[in-house]
């Protein structure tokens, strides 16, 4: 055991590996490698994502820096069209989206 973590950091020389135990490093490395590049990525990030993207609900009053991001993503275009986003149109940004939409449900609660 302790061979293994001085291999490991560098202070000796490795074991000798079974060739199936290599093998089995080597299709390891080879799926790392590949992963990003498959659907499975999604899969990855959303494990990761998860909780911050779907519990992380604090104010913008609670998280200072969270306000700049959300301004940096409010500038985007919007890149594709939908009947419920301005009617299809694309091209304009998305803090005119928002407005609109909120504008809208205002409207309709008065």
């Amino acid at each position: 055991m302790i061979e293994q973590a001085g291999s490991f950091l560098g202070l000796g020389r490795p074991p000798i590996l079974h060739p199936l135990a290599f093998l089995h490093l080597c299709l390891i490395a080879l799926f790392i490698a590949y992963m990003p590049f498959t659907h499975m990525a999604h899969m990855v990030l959303k494990y990761f994502t998860y909780h911050s993207v779907r519990w992380d609900d604090r104010s913008v009053r609670e998280v200072p820096e969270s306000a700049d991001r959300m301004a940096g993503y409010l500038a985007y275009p919007v890149s594709w069209s939908a009947p419920h986003i301005q009617g299809g149109r694309t091209g304009a940004r998305w803090a005119e989206v928002v407005s609109k939409d909120l504008k809208e449900r205002k409207v309709e609660r008065d």
